[in-house]
């Protein structure tokens, strides 16, 4: 899905705490917890291992500058956020101005 600030809002809290990924930017999505509360996660790989890094909440962001916040780390962070391949990567919007 295409993580537009329009289909962030219309994102309703469930029973459990889930996320929606975004389809431009491999690895960017968003949390909605139980008590109706979203924020900005980015996926960040290292090895073996993942974990969700929190950018903030969505009420301070809009969707343009979540997916921009990634691209102002350096080339070496980037590499290492990358949920599906290195290839899939390049099709995010800095990819091209990072690649090492």
């Amino acid at each position: 899905m295409r993580l537009a600030d329009r289909a962030v809002a219309r994102l309703r809290p469930r029973e459990r705490e889930y996320t929606v990924w975004d389809s431009l930017f491999v690895g960017l999505g968003v949390r909605v917890r139980p008590t109706g509360g979203k924020s900005w996660v980015l996926l960040e790989e290292a090895g073996a291992r993942s974990r969700r890094v929190s950018l903030g909440p969505v009420s301070l962001k809009s969707a343009a500058e979540a997916r921009r916040e990634p691209c102002q780390w350096s080339a070496a962070t980037m590499s290492g956020m990358i949920r599906n391949s290195r290839s899939a990567m390049k099709d995010a919007p800095c990819w091209s101005a990072n690649a090492p």
